[in-house]
């Protein structure tokens, strides 16, 4: 309706009002239901018959979650304890109230058993290809002693320990590995610091 239409008050009051007798007749007809909350124990008002927790934590499960001496707890999934829930990472595309299943320290140490064993894999590959021992002595035995050492060192881009393998693209990995000889620990560090040989110093 036009502002300028001399009925546009009263026709504005008339919408009004049956917006306000629409609202009154839904409250009218929706049922209230009393309930109390599976985590925190407090009595909240809902018209959802399924609702299970007040409006603090909704979507959070019971069995997982409580509340102990006022301070929000969470169960860990992997270690099976209960923790403060800052203790948590926030669940991914969630709201920061939902919370991940495990706990930060569970959550790292997977991360890292799963780093390493990357890194691992990737290293073993690599040490085949090499031809499996040490290019000057043979030394085979024990794959951590087994080192990658930089032909040129004016071109070594990164490091090839495992952790720093771990992180790595296969492709870059690879790229890296072609600069690389196989040696043991012990020819490795002879050949970054031939002048420490014992048979330069004179032992009394």
């Amino acid at each position: 309706m036009n502002r300028d239409h001399p009925n546009y008050e009263f026709g504005a009051l008339t919408n009004y009002a049956k917006g306000r007798f629409n609202l009154r007749r839904s409250f009218m007809t929706t049922r209230i239901y009393n309930k109390k909350c599976y985590i925190c124990s407090i009595d909240f008002i809902t018209r959802s018959q399924k609702q299970k927790n007040c409006i603090d934590h909704l979507g959070m499960h019971h069995k997982t979650n409580r509340i102990n001496d006022g301070v929000h707890e969470k169960k860990c999934s992997k270690c099976r304890s209960w923790k403060d829930v800052n203790s948590f990472y926030p669940k991914s595309g969630g709201t920061e109230k939902m919370k991940s299943s495990f706990c930060k320290k569970c959550m790292n140490n997977s991360s890292l058993k799963a780093k390493n064993h990357k890194g691992i894999v990737l290293k073993l590959e690599a040490v085949k290809n090499k031809g499996g021992a040490c290019i000057v002595c043979g030394y085979k035995k024990n794959l951590g002693a087994l080192v990658f050492h930089h032909v040129d060192p004016s071109i070594k881009e990164r490091s090839l320990d495992v952790r720093s393998i771990s992180n790595m693209k296969k492709e870059d990995f690879e790229n890296e590995i072609s600069k690389c000889s196989l040696l043991c620990h012990n020819c490795h560090y002879e050949e970054h610091y031939p002048h420490l040989n014992m048979s330069n110093f004179a032992l009394t």
